[in-house]
Order: C-alpha cells, then structure tokens, then sequence
C-alpha cells in the first residue's frame, strides 16, 4: 500500500531511535531523513535534517555510533536537508555540496519570507507552532565538485555525482560501490515510483525533464542493490531497475506528448488535461501529478520567479525543457565504460585527509579536478 504524504512526513517525530541499515549505516526519520555512515576512521553524514530536528538526530546518532563526525554530504540545498547543519558543524569537519549548491542556497534564502507564507499555507498540518521565520546558519562549504568526485574515507570509498533535474539543480546522488548502495536524496521526490513533481504548487524554480531523465539514467547505470532516497530504503537489484526505468520512460512520454501538442498549436489547459500515460508507464499521482508536469514552468522566467500558470502567458510555457550538459551522462566509475578522464588514478586512491586547525579554510579532499577552492555561503 502507499504511505500516504503525511506518514512519511510526520515518520520522525517525537523521540525515536536510529534504524540500523545494514552495513553501519544508521537512519533518523525526520520530513527528510539524515543518514549516518559509519567506518574505520570516522563517520559521514547525509543531510542534517531541519534545524527544530537536528537536536534529536543528533541524540538518535549518539547511541548507535561513537565515532567522530569527519564530513556532512548534502544530496541537496532544500531546508529540510541542510537546516540543522550549524548542529553538526565542527573543527575537522568537512561540507561536502555539489557546486550549484551556493546559487540555491541564496534563491532560498533571499526568497524566505515569501516560501515560508506559502509553505505556512500548504503545509500548515505539518508546522505547527514552529516559527517559520526564523532562518538558522547558512552551511560553510569546504569542498564542491560540478559533476563528479570520490574520497576515501576509512574503509569506505565513496563517489558522489551530480543528478540535477529532480527537486534542484545541485542534487546529487552518493554512491558506496563496495556495498553497492545508493543514496538519492529526493531526486525523484519523496514517493519512489511515483510521478515525479516537476511543478510545485507553492512555486519554485524550473525542473527540467529532460535533466531529470538524463539523471535517472546515471542513477541507473550504477545497478544499485541497495536505494536509499529521502524517506525509505528499497532493496533488490531488479525491483530499482524497474521503478527507475518505468518512471524515466513515463516522465519521456509526457514530455514527448507535451512537445508534440505545443507543436500542433494545443493551448496549455488542453494539454493538462489530455495528456495521459499509457497503462504500461502508469504511476501512482501523490506528490506529483501528470497535469503539473505538463506545464512544470508555466511562470514567469524572466528572473526566476514563482507565479500560478493561470497568470503566466503562454510565450513563457516551456514543458519539460531544460539546459542539458553531456557531462550529466558521463557513466561513473564503478562502470567499465566510464571515461578516463572521470577520475585520475591518485584521486581513486586518495584517502580522506582534513586539518585538524579550527579555520574555515579547509583542504579540499579528492580529485581537485573537480573541486572548487572553499567558499563561504553566509552573508
């Protein structure tokens, strides 16, 4: 049966224990879960959780790991992934973000008061007396990579590859190949298998399909056994391949008979409510809904800003279009058909190396191919 929205999110409330994973890696529910990875010498982070959770992900983290904490990883710059970092932040800690991370972080922030009316709104059952005014510290990046980057860190190595198109344009996937495990983030969104949501109803920026789909494929080529998104973990080889590969090719579809009606003159409200999926691509609607997806940036795209399609002329209704990059199909490394410039022989081998200085301005870790001097976000 499928969870239902408000049972994924409300999953981490009140005081609850980590659930072990498998592996020595940890899961704190949360309205998006942090992940706890545990090695040799020392533990990584997935998302900190918003900054009212981080003191009990924190506590829930405590009793099953007393390793110390060596890198926070963001699959992405939404709040409910990055809010509770100041509560992890320590000397020798590294940040880890994919590049695009900073330019979200500043729509967010710049565009609080605004999102947090709306989600007030849409959300209201979920909030409560939480003060949604309040912005907690912006992350402190030590290191970022555009498309691909790996690290060793104890036992453990790690390749982490950037998958935008699904809820922001720095998301990126974290891969374990030893363990052959995967962790998403909400690249797909919060429901896996579901159509994805590629309008939100508060506004927001544009999703591209078409970087969604070419994402969804890098995700694939890994042949995980092991998915882990934002709320859930999913296990077997062939049960990901499918729920992966049927959401690509019905989220191609609806773009293909998007683009098919814009091209024969079909106004976008006809659009919305003829274009339909097949029986054989079918998708649970929940969180995304097929007419949204038809008119994902039907706004206004002069700046970015959020308005109702209602509002929006037809000259801006771009559906599903989006800027592709090649290096979005690089395959990764674990794959033998990944390119030699993906990673260079010393980074395969590199091992995690941080200073134990209390400064901000920290060594990066891996391929600097791929990384970018260390910066700050705050202002």
């Amino acid at each position: 049966m499928t969870k239902s929205l408000d049972a994924v999110v409300l999953a981490g409330e009140g005081a609850q224990d980590a659930m072990p994973l498998g592996a020595g890696i940890f899961m704190s529910k949360g309205v998006a879960n942090s992940y706890r990875l545990t090695t040799s010498d020392g533990d990584l982070m997935i998302n900190t959780g918003l900054h009212f959770e981080a003191p009990e992900i924190k506590a829930r983290f405590s009793r099953v790991s007393t390793g110390p904490l060596r890198a926070i990883v963001f699959t992405q710059g939404h709040p409910d992934h990055v809010g509770g970092w100041s509560h992890f932040d320590a000397p020798g800690v590294e940040t880890i973000a994919q590049a695009n991370h900073t330019d979200v972080r500043e729509y967010w922030r710049r565009l609080h008061p605004f999102y947090a009316r709306r989600i007030t709104k849409l959300w209201a059952r979920f909030t409560g007396e939480i003060d949604m005014t309040y912005q907690p510290p912006e992350p402190v990046l030590t290191t970022t990579f555009v498309d691909s980057y790996a690290f060793e860190l104890g036992d453990r190595r790690f390749e982490l590859y950037s998958t935008p198109g699904g809820e922001t344009n720095d998301s990126l996937a974290v891969w374990l190949p030893d363990d052959r495990i995967v962790f998403i983030g909400n690249l797909m969104g919060p429901m896996f298998g579901h159509v994805p949501n590629l309008y939100t109803v508060r506004g927001d920026k544009i999703r591209s399909a078409i970087s969604f789909i070419h994402s969804v494929d890098r995700v694939l080529a890994l042949e995980a056994e092991t998915l882990v998104n934002g709320h859930d973990v999913f296990r077997g080889a062939d049960l990901i391949r499918e729920a992966l590969t049927k959401v690509r090719d019905a989220t191609a579809y609806v773009r293909d008979r998007t683009i098919d009606g814009m091209n024969a003159g079909t106004d976008l409200w006809t659009l919305m409510s003829q274009v339909t999926l097949p029986a054989e691509l079918a998708l649970p609607q929940l969180h995304g809904k097929l007419p949204w997806t038809c008119a994902p940036s039907g706004r206004s795209t002069s700046a970015g800003s959020a308005t109702s399609p209602r509002r929006s002329s037809m000259t801006s209704h771009r559906p599903l279009c989006g800027p592709t990059s090649s290096s979005w199909r690089v395959a990764p490394t674990s794959s033998p058909d990944a390119p030699a410039r993906t990673w260079t022989k010393a980074a395969r081998s590199r091992p995690f190396t941080s200073p134990t200085s209390s400064s901000r301005t920290r060594r990066p870790i891996g391929p600097r191919c791929w990384s970018s001097a260390p910066r700050s976000t705050s202002s």
